[in-house]
Order: structure tokens, then C-alpha cells, then sequence
């Protein structure tokens, strides 16, 4: 059942003159105007994380964020040394000898601390080995990764505290292995 509508302007083509909605053509200002919201938008963002940067980088309270001043205490321990399959140590070969940091691995787990790992260093020309702890409740972990290693000076700091290990240790020259 076709139906059939009546005739109306739109059905004849011959029209010489505009007939219906038309759109016109968009200003080229347009996209300049979503160009500059987009610049500007990407100005507050990189601005405001700067200010971020600056701020946590700056506060006493960094938790041991590279950049921030570590406070670091020299200690002796009189702590028994106190080995733990679960305490995680991590050995930084700063020594400048290639695999002097497996070695140091090899002896920490041997000795029975099972969650330790290494990794070269930054900087290579460290002659003293230092046992970061960021708690003193590790102290116990420390005397006995300086008792496994043989050498070690104990050092309270956050400078290592953001690695959430309980042992760090700056492997210096002075490890034989």
C-alpha cells in the first residue's frame, strides 16, 4: 500500500534560489579559540604540577623522596644481630667492581636473609660500605647484614627509606667478597 503525498516546493529542482536550512560556513576563528582553551588548559596542568614538585620536594617530612635532605645518624650497634628470610635487603654495587654485588647477594642469602637482591650503583668510586636503615626497628636486620658481609658502618637515614626495603647497602670497595 503505496501512499502518495502531495506535491510540495521541495519535490521540484528547478529552484534558482535557496530553499530549507543551510549551514554556513565555520568562521576559521573557531578553531583558533579551541586551540588557545587547549593551551591554556595545558598551562594551568604543567604549572600546577610544578608547584607540586616544588612542594613535596622542599618538605622536611619527604619520606626519603630523592631530592630531599636525608638526616642520617651514625650508629654502633649493641643490637644482636638478628637474620630474617622475610626482612628485604637490597645491595648497591658502588664499588666499581663487576659482580662484587653478586657476591654480596650470594653471602646475604647464604647467611639467611632469602629476600635480597643488587643492583649496580650510580655512582662507582665508594670506598667505605654503609647499611642504610630508615627505622631503628631494623637495626637488628643491619648488625646482621654487617655481620654476613663482615664489613659495614649501621646508619639511620631516609635517604633509602622511599625503597621500602629494611636493609639498603652502598657496597664500597672496602667488601673483599
Amino acid at each position: 500500500m503505496t501512499q502518495k503525498h502531495p506535491a510540495d516546493r521541495f519535490d521540484v529542482a528547478d529552484h534558482t534560489e535557496r530553499v530549507g536550512a543551510h549551514r554556513t560556513p565555520s568562521p576559521a576563528a573557531r578553531a583558533w579559540v579551541w586551540i588557545g582553551w587547549c593551551a591554556l588548559a595545558t598551562a594551568v596542568i604543567v604549572f600546577g604540577g610544578w608547584i607540586t614538585i616544588r612542594a613535596v620536594g622542599s618538605s622536611s617530612d619527604a619520606g626519603g623522596l630523592p631530592g630531599s635532605a636525608p638526616s642520617e645518624t651514625t650508629v654502633t650497634s649493641t643490637t644482636a644481630p638478628k637474620v630474617s628470610a622475610a626482612a628485604q635487603v637490597t645491595v648497591l654495587n658502588a664499588s666499581g667492581t663487576q659482580s662484587l654485588g653478586d657476591s654480596a647477594v650470594k653471602a646475604l642469602v647464604s647467611a639467611g636473609f632469602k629476600n635480597a637482591s643488587g643492583v649496580n650503583a650510580s655512582q662507582h668510586d665508594v670506598t667505605r660500605t654503609t647499611i642504610y636503615v630508615s627505622d631503628t626497628k631494623n637495626l637488628a636486620f643491619a648488625a646482621g647484614v654487617a655481620t654476613a658481609l663482615g664489613v659495614g658502618q649501621i646508619v639511620v637515614s631516609t635517604e633509602y627509606g622511599y625503597t621500602g626495603d629494611n636493609v639498603t647497602i652502598v657496597l664500597g670497595s672496602d667488601y673483599s667478597g
